[in-house]
C-alpha cells in the first residue's frame, strides 16, 4: 500500500452520500471508525508479512508499511485506538523483528536500522500518549469526585472512607 494513498484516505473529511451523490462532512466519530479500520489493516499486514513470514521480507515493502502506519495514527492516537488495533503490539514484535533481520543478514543494510527507528519512535511516542491521557482520565476523575457533596452509590460511598482511611464496619480483608 502506498503511503501517500493512506494519507490521502485519511485526510479526507467528506464524503459522497451513495443515495443522493451529495458531498457530506463527515463526523468524526466516522473519522474515528475509519481511522480504526485502517489502523486493523495495517497491523494484520503487518503482521503477516514481517511476524509470520517463513522467510526474509522485502525492506522496501516493510518500509512502506511502517510509512503508512506513521501516517495513519499521527492523527488521534488514544488508548482506546491502540487496545482496539493492537498496532502497538504488533508493532513492537515487528520491530524485534526487524532487528533479528539486520543481525542475521550479511550486508549492512540502513534500511533495517531506520525500521527499527521509526518503529521504536513511534511505540516511544504512543507511550507518552498513552500515560498523559491517562494522567488526564485520572485527574478528571479525582475532580469529579471531590465536585460532589454526598456519595451516589455505597461504592462510591465506601471508596471515600478508605481514601480517607476510616475504619469499615464488617468490612473483611
Amino acid at each position: 500500500m502506498n503511503a501517500r494513498i493512506v494519507g490521502a484516505f485519511l485526510s479526507l473529511s467528506i464524503c459522497v452520500c451513495p443515495t443522493t451523490q451529495l458531498v457530506v462532512p463527515l463526523s468524526k466519530h466516522k473519522m474515528a471508525q475509519r481511522q480504526e479500520k485502517l489502523l486493523k489493516r495495517l497491523a494484520e499486514e503487518l503482521r503477516k508479512e514481517v511476524i509470520e513470514s517463513p522467510t526474509t521480507p522485502s525492506v522496501e515493502r516493510c518500509q512502506d508499511l511502517v510509512q503508512a502506519v506513521a501516517d495513519a495514527a499521527d492523527k488521534n492516537m488514544s488508548i482506546a485506538l491502540l487496545a482496539n488495533t493492537q498496532i502497538g503490539v504488533i508493532l513492537g514484535k515487528s520491530s524485534r523483528a526487524f532487528k533479528r533481520h539486520k543481525r542475521t543478514e550479511r550486508s549492512e543494510e540502513p534500511a533495517w536500522t531506520s525500521l527499527v527507528n521509526a518503529s521504536q519512535g513511534m511505540i516511544a511516542k504512543w507511550k507518552l500518549l498513552a500515560k498523559a491521557e491517562e494522567k488526564e482520565q485520572k485527574t478528571k476523575k479525582q475532580v469529579n469526585k471531590q465536585s460532589q457533596g454526598l456519595p451516589a452509590s455505597v461504592q462510591e460511598y465506601k471508596e471515600r472512607l478508605t481514601q480517607h482511611k476510616k475504619q469499615l464496619y464488617k468490612n473483611p480483608p
